[in-house]
């Protein structure tokens, strides 16, 4: 029986969030850390057609705004980028990241409550 090579991450992420008294505003800003988990079989060489693969500890932030439009329907936005590995450097990426970028995200939306909101 041949062992594989494998590969998984480990995620830390933590943040802060601030929303006003009322609740119609609210920022947040998180930071994510992503730590890979590599290991590969004793005696084992790399694979010269595809390389080594050296993953790195990724790290990740985001800043977001919300603002209540009614009392149930609220509208956010968010900014965040994650590095993704070294351009330069392939074996820091996966293939299916096609050679590696670091992501930049603006993402936006709506929220819509349902229920009523107890004050």
């Amino acid at each position: 029986m041949t062992k594989r090579f494998w590969q998984a991450e480990l995620l830390a992420e933590t943040g802060l969030a601030i929303r006003e008294r009322k609740g119609f505003f609210a920022t947040w800003l998180t930071f994510s850390f992503h730590f890979p988990l590599v290991a590969r079989p004793k005696g084992s060489t790399p694979d010269p057609d595809r390389g080594a693969i050296d993953p790195q500890t990724r790290v990740g932030v985001s800043l977001g705004i919300l603002a209540g439009v009614t009392k149930s329907l609220d509208f956010f936005v968010e900014v965040s980028t994650l590095d993704r590995g070294d351009l330069e450097d392939p074996r820091t990426t996966l293939p299916i990241l096609s050679g590696g970028f670091d992501q930049g995200r603006i993402l936006f939306g709506f929220n819509r409550r349902f229920g009523t909101r107890r004050r």
